[in-house]
């Protein structure tokens, strides 16, 4: 099923084999069943509560190979809406979702419902393998979103998706391929796992700096005293003790129009645009009524602020419905980015776990009165200006460094994505290298994808 015109190609000493022409491009719907699942009413508990049927939404796609549930659902649940079983070893792609996630696919390594954002694909074995084709899919991403003009709120269709074509080899050669590139992910998922290590321990020793520094003050000797709040100690006496709501204003301005870039709450940036980071969540029906953010507004995602999900935005955006905003008040004499730094330390954070309430820790959640009511250690004005100054300075490098580990997460994944195109465009012949490779377990690959997948960002957003 493939053109066999070959070339040789010298580089240095070595050389290597590469296919001229593509593979012969067969429509998904040559090979697959390709339909949608659903969600069942969530304003009916009975639903949901309980539930023992796994469940996937379109953000599940970012595991690349599915064996995580997004949800549970009960068996009314199941039998009350048009959801359906997808089978293990089947593709599925995102036909919506919020920024990256339209037109990604994963493969499902354990039986899973899915919503109707999912387009499950399950495969003709005979004439193809699901590993290959999700394969298959990755480099044709741009291409597959491209059908519908690439637009953040156009959504494919399942006409899309079948009638999108991609190169088919002979099952034998699909095999060969799987098994290659199966080698190569683990070994970048490895990588891109170990580098994102050095990240988490470069945005530690950042929280490290900004907490030390924001409570220490900019002069030595000063008589200090003990507030009495835990985990902030001791502050130069000339500072002052002041509750939140003497300092911020809840603010409620909606949305009218929906068209505002969106903003994301990452526990290790703050408040930045969703655009610019992989946030997985699914994409609202319509952003009107959601909130407006204005430069220097806080805001914070009250389900998450006891894990660092808040800061005060540098951007105009919108943000959820249900997170809190906040303006400084007129007669707060408080500096944006020193309050950024306060409320994001280890000793707020500190307070914000303990005034956060709920059952599991993945949902505790804290209130606008529990908020107004902390304490926060306040410098005059132009102290606040100059400790904020100092830290911007000795985090500087610390941030110059996280950037180009990221980067360099940034160039593995790009080159995963060329080298994928390659192999299954029939570019690159990899037949004899692959033969001489082992199977690798499935769950082991699924394992380091879903290692490197974590979110690189922390994003907490969770509407």
């Amino acid at each position: 099923m493939k053109v066999t015109a070959w070339c040789r190609l010298h580089s240095g000493d070595r050389m290597s084999e590469v296919i001229v022409n593509r593979f012969q491009s067969l429509a998904i719907r040559r090979f697959a069943v390709v339909f949608t699942g659903a969600t069942p009413r969530r304003d009916d508990p009975a639903n949901w509560d309980g539930g023992t049927i796994p469940w996937i939404n379109s953000g599940a796609v970012n595991q690349r190979r599915i064996v995580r549930h997004s949800s549970l659902i009960t068996k009314r649940g199941f039998q009350s809406s048009s959801t359906k079983w997808i089978p293990a070893g089947s593709v599925v792609i995102a036909m919506a979702g919020q920024g990256k996630t339209k037109g990604m696919a994963a493969t499902v390594e354990r039986p899973m419902t899915g919503n109707q954002s999912l387009a499950a694909l399950i495969v003709n074995r005979r004439i193809m393998d699901y590993r290959y084709l999700a394969f298959a899919l990755e480099p044709e991403y741009r291409n597959l979103r491209g059908v519908v003009g690439n637009e953040e709120r156009s959504g494919l269709s399942l006409q899309d998706i079948r009638s999108f074509k991609i190169p088919v080899p002979s099952l034998e050669e699909q095999g060969l391929i799987v098994r290659y590139l199966d080698h190569a992910e683990l070994r970048i998922a490895k990588a891109i796992v170990a580098k994102q290590d050095v990240v988490r321990l470069l945005r530690e020793a950042r929280l490290s700096i900004i907490s030390e520094t924001v409570l220490a003050g900019t002069e030595t000797d000063v008589e200090c005293l003990e507030t009495g709040i835990p985990g902030v100690g001791s502050v130069p006496a000339h500072w002052r003790i002041r509750r939140a709501k003497y300092v911020w204003n809840a603010v409620d301005v909606r949305s009218v129009t929906g068209t505002e870039e969106r903003l994301t709450v990452s526990s290790a940036s703050g408040i930045v645009p969703r655009s610019s980071k992989n946030v997985t969540m699914f994409e609202a029906a319509t952003y009107v009524g959601h909130k407006v953010v204005q430069p220097n507004d806080l805001v914070i995602n009250s389900l998450w602020a006891w894990a660092g999900g808040l800061g005060v935005s540098s951007h105009h955006g919108l943000v959820s419905p249900v997170y809190g905003v906040y303006r400084l008040r007129d007669d707060a004499q408080s500096d944006p980015e020193f309050m950024h730094n306060l409320l994001r330390s280890n000793a707020c954070q500190w307070q914000f776990q303990v005034r956060s309430k709920g059952i599991w820790r993945s949902r505790l959640s804290i209130t606008d009165e529990a908020f107004f009511d902390m304490s926060l250690p306040l410098p005059p004005f132009e102290e606040q200006r100059t400790i904020a100054a100092t830290i911007r300075k000795q985090t500087a490098n610390v941030d110059m460094a996280i950037e180009s580990v990221l980067q360099e997460i940034a160039l593995l994944r790009e080159y995963r994505t060329r080298l994928i195109s390659d192999v299954v465009t029939g570019k690159l012949d990899v037949r004899d290298e692959a033969a001489t490779l082992l199977e690798i377990d499935p769950m082991e690959l699924a394992t380091a994808a879903v290692g490197e997948n974590g979110d690189d960002e922390e994003a907490t957003d969770d509407d």
